[in-house]
């Protein structure tokens, strides 16, 4: 981390810096890459998700941890609309982030599980309708249940969520 911040303020090409911190096939790696990325060009989303993928391992992984450190610190509308457009369930990750983010308890246990019942249900549509594939099973059995799932929010940033 020492040395991501340290190449952020430096005058070093991103892809020599990027070369310095790995490849980005292993967590420390990506991590690195993402925070120098998001540091450099800290209010450029376009330009730090650019210089996060633009390397020969592992970048969509630096990319996404990049978008989701620099869209948790400038927020949704900072992401340009061309990340969002044709985002397939935009409508569920919105509902979803508008949830979590305005006024969940975390100290409310059911959260954890309204929340995964939410996420199940958004996977099981993507499966279904990328992959062809059934994910349905009885969600009582779970613990699931509708009325709980309603009342529960979770602090969260709403453009975390999206990237």
């Amino acid at each position: 981390m020492n040395k991501a911040v340290e190449l952020a303020q430096s005058d070093i090409s991103d892809i020599d810096a990027i070369h310095q911190l790995g490849e980005g096939w292993v967590a420390e790696e990506t991590l690195a890459i993402a925070v120098f990325s998001a540091l450099k060009y800290d209010n450029d989303f376009d330009k730090a998700i650019r210089c996060s993928v633009n390397h020969s391992g592992d970048s969509d992984s630096t990319g996404a941890v990049t978008g989701n450190i620099l869209g948790a610190y400038l927020g949704y509308e900072a992401v340009p609309q061309k990340y969002k457009d044709n985002l397939e369930l935009i409508d569920v990750i919105l509902a979803i982030a508008d949830d979590l983010y305005n006024d969940c308890q975390a100290s409310e246990t059911v959260c954890i599980f309204s929340n995964a019942f939410i996420y199940y249900r958004a996977a099981e549509h993507l499966f279904s309708k990328v992959f062809n594939v059934d994910l349905s099973m009885d969600l009582s059995m779970a613990g699931f249940r509708s009325s709980k799932r309603d009342t529960c929010r979770m602090s969260c940033s709403r453009s975390t969520l999206l990237i």
